[in-house]
């Protein structure tokens, strides 16, 4: 596990010297609600960008989730502030909503799949008002480690993750791919089964058809359910 922390350590302090946008993500995640059919959670998080522009974005999430066997029906409705002395700045309102599934590839090896449709409502501080919906896609793998102790709940997991996001084109009313993200996480099982997890996210992002794209890397520190 140490090597694995390492290995984490190096790529962050790799990316970040290469990239020109290095942002954090630090979130919580809190249970508000659970019941036999339902789970209704909140997650607040923070995203910065180091740097002179001095983006942040400020967010609560409340998302809800039904088991259906294999497949989790999953919704919620997120609210953005993001502000920077650069531009505009504005509120985002997203309701969403999406489907969840997750195959146990092995006794130790999960497939997780993901499926959202997002209704993106923009506030500015200028008075104006932008709508866009967004399709995102996320596929990942799950390796849980067990402890020295076999008895111990302190459970180590690594996670790797790919994420797709569509938007349309205005222009020619074709969808593109805008932006990819690339994630490995590391956690670890902590305050009465939290899940600590620490990592770094590769993000690949453009606001056109063409193949010229934008990079950055984010580190993500997570402390949830």
């Amino acid at each position: 596990m140490k090597q694995i922390a390492c290995l984490v350590s190096f790529l962050s302090i790799y990316f970040v010297s290469c990239q020109t946008e290095v942002f954090h993500d630090f979130s919580y995640e809190f249970n508000v609600n659970k019941s036999d059919e339902w789970d209704l959670n909140g997650e607040l998080e923070w995203k910065n960008l180091y740097g002179e522009e001095g983006w942040s974005r400020a967010s609560f999430d409340l998302k809800t989730y039904k088991e259906l066997g294999v497949i989790g029906l999953i919704g919620g409705l997120k609210n953005n502030y993001t502000f920077d002395d650069d531009i505009v700045n504005f509120w985002e309102i997203r309701p969403w909503i999406g489907i969840e599934l997750v195959n146990k590839l092995s006794s130790k090896l999960l497939l997780k799949q993901e499926l959202k449709g997002e209704f993106r409502n923009f506030f500015f501080n200028d008075s104006e008002y932008d709508f866009n919906f967004r399709t995102k896609f996320k596929v990942g793998l799950e390796y849980p480690l067990k402890s020295i102790e076999e008895e111990a709940e302190e459970d180590w997991i690594i996670a790797t993750e790919i994420e797709w996001f569509f938007l349309r084109n205005e222009d020619i009313n074709e969808r593109y791919i805008n932006s990819r993200e690339y994630s490995l996480l590391i956690s670890k099982k902590v305050l009465e089964g939290r899940l600590l997890s620490f990592g770094i996210r590769f993000e690949e992002y453009s606001n056109n058809l063409e193949n010229e794209n934008d990079k950055a890397i984010t580190v993500v520190l997570r402390l949830g359910l």
